[in-house]
């Protein structure tokens, strides 16, 4: 082998490492690529999760204190992004039925505060769903009157006249009494229009107009017409009872069990096993044409709470009641499966 062949060979050779050094750089520059944009990527991950600070529901009005009954992240979860989409869905697909004309839904997972929300800021019609806020009223009430919840009052004919109802249930009659808190028990169970008229006729009304406003709305009387609550506003009363911020616990305790004995059943829990315990309250208001059902909850699942508020209007009950029971069959099937 001469010298020149020796010469041809070492150039082959140092090629071959300058090439096979390069495409070794070459995958690994890749590599360090890819990875550096999963860090980025965690990294903003992680910045968006830290930078989601917590609204702090908290009472006015006291000089040394500041009561909380509520608290959750600004940020809504991705978490229920398939969920939200699919409920989107549902809602477009009835819009376009017309017999659906909006809804709105809100749903917070008790357990880490993560929420979701659709149509934030349309409002409805309250109806029955007041009747939450008078019950916490004469719960409030009964602190500084003992024996309050014990009081007989006699029922007669008030001559009111009440507006049809789509879901009638049992009422109290006239000429018996009643004990206050079986009054509560029928206007929140049965969602009586005559056990609530005599309880508002005994309601301090300073501290029902204050309930709305610790709540963060604006006051409410009973002749105003033109009020309107949103399916995330109103869901603050729930938060409420459910984190014992706003009554005592046994109030509150008091409160949810009475919720849980609501006899409306073709709503949120509709299409729930059976042996779910939810504590809810629905309402509704039509003019004629148009309707609007409403229900908002708590679902004990396991040991995985969470609340749930849907709104709606359209022009057929038993459309808005399915929208709504489907609404809430979705999120009880996400819930479940994540639960423990």
């Amino acid at each position: 082998m001469n010298i020149f062949t020796n010469k041809v060979s070492i150039i082959y050779l140092l090629l071959a490492a300058i090439i096979g050094g390069g495409i070794s750089k070459l995958v690994e520059w890749r590599f360090e690529k890819e990875e550096i944009k999963q860090n980025l990527e965690l990294k903003k991950q992680i910045a968006n999760n830290s930078n989601c600070d917590y609204t702090i529901h908290g009472l006015k009005g006291y000089k040394y204190i500041k009561p909380i009954f509520s608290a959750e992240k600004e940020c809504e979860s991705k978490r229920f992004a398939p969920e939200k989409q699919d409920i989107v869905s549902i809602i477009e697909n009835e819009k376009n039925s017309g017999l659906l004309t909006y809804a709105s839904v809100y749903v917070e997972d008790f357990n880490n505060g993560e929420w979701m929300v659709i149509n934030p800021d349309q409002g409805y019609h309250p109806g029955s769903l007041i009747k939450v806020a008078v019950m916490m009223s004469y719960l409030r009430m009964a602190e500084t009157i003992p024996g309050l919840l014990d009081l007989n009052i006699k029922y007669n004919n008030d001559h009111q006249t009440y507006p049809e109802v789509a879901y009638k249930a049992e009422t109290i009659e006239q000429g018996k009494q009643y004990k206050i808190k079986e009054l509560l028990y029928y206007m929140i169970a049965y969602s009586d229009n005559r056990a609530t008229q005599v309880l508002e006729n005994y309601l301090n009304m300073e501290i029902f107009k204050k309930t709305f406003t610790d709540m963060g709305m604006k006051e409410l009387n009973f002749s105003d017409t033109s009020y309107r609550i949103t399916a995330n506003g109103y869901s603050v009363f729930f938060k409420a009872l459910y984190n014992v911020g706003y009554l005592t616990i046994p109030a509150s305790e008091y409160a949810d069990s009475l919720l849980t004995e609501s006899k409306f059943k073709d709503g949120i829990i509709k299409l729930l096993p059976q042996e779910v315990k939810v504590s809810h309250k629905f309402g509704e208001w039509g003019d004629g044409y148009n309707k609007e059902l409403h229900e908002t909850g708590i679902i004990y699942i396991k040991n995985h709470p969470y609340l749930i508020s849907i709104m709606t209007r359209g022009t057929d009950w038993n459309k808005l009641s399915d929208v709504i029971s489907r609404i809430s069959k979705l999120i009880y099937d996400k819930m479940e499966k994540t639960s423990i």
